[in-house]
Formats: C-alpha cells, sequence, structure tokens
C-alpha cells in the first residue's frame, strides 16, 4: 500500500521543493553575514520538511480535486484506481497542511510565508477551469516562490538582509510558472513549447545569475549554468521534442540546476570557496537529477496490487 502514497506526492520530485527552500535560505543567511556552520540542526531539517509537507499538500490536493476527471483521462491514478479512498487523502491533506503550519520553516522560518504557499497551492488545485488560464501559473509561481522564501523574510523583515535576496525566491517562482505555461499542452495532438515558458526560464536563470554574482560580489559557476540553459531553451533544445510530459519532467529536473545556481552564491567571499560550492552544487544537482528519474522508473515498473480473491470473477 505504499505504493499509491508516493505516486500521489509525486515522491521522485519533492525534493526540487526542498532544494528550493535551503538553496535560497544558504544564499540570503551568507548575505546577511550568517555563519552556516552555526546554525542549529532544526534550521535545516524542520525547513526542509515544511518544504516537503508544502509539495505534499500541492500534489495529492491535485489528485484529489480531479479525480472525479480522472475517472476518465487517468484511472490507473490512485484514488480512480480504488488504491486509495478519498477519506484517506483528505485525513493526509489536514495532517501534511497541520505539520507544515505547526513547523513553519523552523527557528528561522516565517509561518505567513508557509500558509500562503498552502494557499496558493490549494487554490490552484481546486480552481477549475482556472488551472488552464493565466490564472494556473501564477498560482504555482506564488506556491513555489512563498515555498522558496519562508527563510528569507525573517531577513529582510527585520533588516538584516537587503530586499534583492528575495529575487532568488522570485526566480524560482517565475520559473515554475514557466513549467505550468509548458504543461497546458498536455492535451495537444502536437505540443509546442510555448514562447512564455523559453521567457520564464532564461529569465529567471539569467537574473539568478546576476543577482548571485552581485550580492555575492564574486562570478560563480552558476553564470556558465544560466547561459548554458538559457542558450539550449531559446534555441529549442531544451526541453527535447517529444511528449509533453516528457518534456515538463525535463524541466521540472531544471529546478535542481536552478537551486545550484543561488545556493552557488553561499560562500564567504573568498574565490576559492566560490568555485568549491559552485562545483559541489553542481555535482548535488545532478545527482539529485539522476536519482529522481531513477525513482520515477523504478515505481512504474513495480507491479500493480494484486486484486483479492474474487474480485473480477
Amino acid at each position: 500500500m505504499l505504493r499509491p502514497w508516493l505516486r500521489i506526492v509525486r515522491l521522485p520530485l519533492a525534493p526540487t521543493a526542498i532544494c528550493d527552500a535551503l538553496a535560497c535560505a544558504a544564499f540570503a543567511w551568507c548575505v546577511a553575514d550568517v555563519d552556516l556552520t552555526s546554525l542549529p540542526a532544526a534550521a535545516w531539517w524542520q525547513l526542509a520538511l515544511t518544504s516537503f509537507l508544502i509539495y505534499c499538500v500541492g500534489m495529492a490536493a491535485n489528485d484529489f480535486a480531479d479525480r472525479d476527471v480522472d475517472r476518465v483521462k487517468d484511472p490507473l491514478r490512485p484514488l480512480p484506481s480504488g488504491d486509495l479512498k478519498p477519506w484517506a487523502v483528505a485525513l493526509f491533506l489536514l495532517v501534511c497542511i497541520a505539520g507544515a503550519v505547526w513547523l513553519s520553516g523552523g527557528p528561522r522560518g516565517f509561518g505567513p510565508t508557509v500558509i500562503a504557499a498552502i494557499l496558493c497551492a490549494l487554490l490552484y488545485d481546486f480552481g477549475g477551469a482556472a488551472k488552464d488560464t493565466a490564472a494556473g501559473p501564477i498560482l504555482l509561481g506564488l506556491t513555489r516562490f512563498a515555498n522558496a522564501s519562508i527563510a528569507v523574510w525573517p531577513l529582510v523583515l527585520d533588516g538584516h538582509a537587503p530586499w534583492a535576496v528575495l529575487i532568488a525566491p522570485l526566480c524560482v517562482g517565475l520559473y515554475a510558472a514557466g513549467i505550468t505555461f509548458l504543461s497546458h499542452g498536455e492535451d495537444a495532438p502536437q505540443p509546442e513549447r510555448p514562447l512564455a515558458m523559453r521567457l520564464l526560464t532564461v529569465v529567471a536563470f539569467c537574473t539568478a545569475a546576476v543577482i548571485v554574482w552581485v550580492l555575492g560580489g564574486i562570478p560563480t559557476a552558476g553564470v556558465a549554468v544560466a547561459f548554458g540553459v538559457s542558450s539550449s531553451t531559446l534555441f529549442g533544445r531544451t526541453p527535447k521534442a517529444g511528449p509533453v510530459k516528457r518534456q515538463v519532467l525535463e524541466m521540472l529536473l531544471g529546478l535542481y540546476w536552478l537551486a545550484a545556481v543561488i545556493v552557488g552564491g553561499a560562500h564567504d567571499g573568498a574565490l576559492g570557496t566560490s568555485l568549491i560550492v559552485g562545483f559541489a552544487a553542481l555535482v548535488v544537482a545532478w545527482g539529485l537529477a539522476v536519482g529522481s528519474q531513477l525513482l520515477i522508473r523504478w515505481l512504474r515498473k513495480m507491479p500493480p496490487p494484486v486484486a483479492p480473491a474474487g474480485d473480477g470473477a
């Protein structure tokens, strides 16, 4: 019974949300001259867990809201297939919401931002036809922005960091909005890469690289990454041509690279440290991207649950 739960929360891509929050927090903390090694463990794991729970709310609520549509469109999803009961998913959502609000990003988090992220996600999930309008990308962009800025707002509001540090989570939100524009063509017979997706991707990566460079005072490996991703997107090489679901997956994996660009600015101002942090971030991003794809394949290869004796007789 574990597999349906892993599927309904889209577990393979959950680290993208966690990386958003941790990367933006680490960057903002360094800009505010906070020694990352001096932070309590709770500042990291509670922020990560809060972000994970917000992600679970968004994913599970989407399946819950679309369960009637999925009976025709995708009957093998956990709810229409009967693998999970609606009441169980509703209870799961309440637990995740309560857990995220209770944690509120840990000792350096900001509760109102957690609530905002949850509300934006629920508005998108239960928005009906509004999902396919401009409201959809805006709401999901705001959800990702709020999630990525959970630990950034306290620094800004207390005056320990400039408002410019919020540009990093804003880039995450813009990129997420671009992915949502792309996903709107899922049912199109001849899918296209929408211009909005390309522009938002380029703006997100280039702006992230610039703000990390400006506030960090040193160019990082993220500049090269941003140039590479932007060029590939503009010339139609990213995402690769094919089914929209595959294109969306490729772009979602790009969130790891965007987080790597942002966290590359979490250094002490020395060129050597900047190079080490930037390289390590790219290695971790690559590992997470590969790991997510392997987990997706593993979930797809798992055999379906065996029907109880007598079913279908």
